[in-house]
């Protein structure tokens, strides 16, 4: 069995299948017997491959790679909220483990972040700072950006650079040189807001002392519709997809496009199958986009999930949730796993009624599940305000 195949089964294998595998597929037990050894991909995802001399056995590797990965995973980053009654939250910034099997909630230091924002829109920059851009504060949106530095651990906020305009429910993306780009957003958070289809993009700068500084530039074009509480999420190729959205008065919109940032230039892509607006999208480890729930018309909530492989530029139906869920986000981690948690399954204003679930899709089994109830006990969700609205998730690589 060559190098190419062990690729390709190990992409869709964890190590435990992968030992389960060898105990029945024969082609898999003279692996088991032959001498091999393990080597990185530029992605961190471990590889088999032959070598002369080795004394450890596949299922002694298999094991300890799956609690190295355990160990050594990275952390998801909750960022703003509102809650019940939009009460403010006791913690408006949080981290999780990336793991199904160690679900860890940890506290981060939140001096510098309103306690009170909510529908911001995050990115993280090559530097591996985390921004939070725009938002909702106090009843009215914000021209605000924060800025956290990540190396481990969060160090605190600070104030970044300023909008040109207030907007709230904007979609922030990282671009592949490392930039910070933001698209659309909305005035207010209300049915019947001015909605925007201008974009920025954070750009270094020399002030006339020379100092370096960030400013928000308008040089991207604007998007062909106006969007907010949409997604943004940047495709392997460094093109950025836009997804949904509501697009002003009564609309709502199932439309997406792809932004060229080489080009400067927007083209229609296909629609996807259901409208949604506050729905949670991200990028899959396998370079398609997952985007799931959201609402059809600001009020109720959806559970259906759809995938886009930019390589076919259709969207497939997947597994839908178990829950409904809109004004959430979603987010994969590094361990390849999906992660959805909080979300509005109705909002009938002035009460927000919250989703009081956390739970986790796995692409190859193409299934949901939710976090047992003696973990959620174990991890005190509820003391960290879990069963938020309006918030944002990233994935932060340890």
């Amino acid at each position: 069995m060559d190098e190419f195949i062990l690729r390709y089964i190990f992409n869709y294998l964890n190590p435990i299948e992968l030992w389960r595998a060898s105990l029945t597929c024969h082609s898999w037990m003279n692996i088991s017997d032959s001498v091999w050894k393990t080597f990185k991909s530029l992605d961190g995802i471990s590889f088999l491959t032959f070598k002369r001399r080795s004394d450890i056995s596949l299922k002694q590797y298999c094991i300890s790679a799956w609690k190295c990965k355990i160990e050594n995973s990275g952390m998801i980053l909750v960022a703003g909220a509102r809650l019940e009654n939009f009460a403010k939250p006791d913690h408006p910034c949080f981290v999780f483990k990336d793991s199904t099997v160690d679900l860890t909630i940890r506290s981060i230091s939140n001096d510098g972040f309103p306690q009170n924002l909510s529908a911001t829109s995050t990115a993280l920059s090559s530097s591996g700072s985390v921004y939070c851009v725009g938002g909702w504060i106090e009843d009215v949106s914000t021209q605000k950006s924060f800025v956290s530095s990540f190396n481990g651990q969060m160090s605190g906020w600070t104030s970044g650079p300023i909008l040109p305009k207030a907007l709230c429910f904007g979609a922030c993306a990282s671009l592949s040189d490392g930039s910070l780009f933001i698209s659309g957003g909305g005035l207010t958070m209300w049915q019947g807001s001015t909605v925007f289809s201008s974009c920025y993009l954070l750009q270094e700068a020399v002030s006339v002392e020379s100092e370096p500084y960030q400013h928000w530039s308008s040089s991207p074009s604007p998007m062909l519709s106006s969007r907010c509480g949409h997604t943004a999420i940047t495709l392997l190729n460094g093109n950025v997809l836009v997804c949904g959205g509501y697009g002003g008065q009564t609309s709502y919109l199932s439309s997406t496009e792809i932004f060229d940032p080489q080009r400067n230039q927007w083209v229609a892509a296909a629609d996807m199958r259901a409208r949604r607006t506050g729905l949670g999208a991200s990028l899959g480890p396998c370079g398609a986009v997952y985007a799931l729930g959201g609402s059809a018309d600001g009020l109720t909530g959806d559970e259906s999930m759809e995938r886009y492989d930019p390589r076919e530029g259709k969207w497939r139906t997947c597994c839908s949730m178990k829950l409904k869920r809109c004004y959430y986000s979603a987010c994969f981690g590094g361990s390849g796993i999906l992660y959805a948690m909080g979300g509005v399954d109705v909002f009938d204003n002035p009460h927000l009624n919250l989703v009081h679930c956390f739970e986790w899709y796995d692409r190859r089994a193409d299934a949901w599940s939710s976090i047992p109830l003696a973990l959620r006990d174990l991890v005190n969700i509820r003391e960290f305000d879990t069963h938020r609205a309006d918030h944002q998730m990233i994935y932060l690589m340890q």
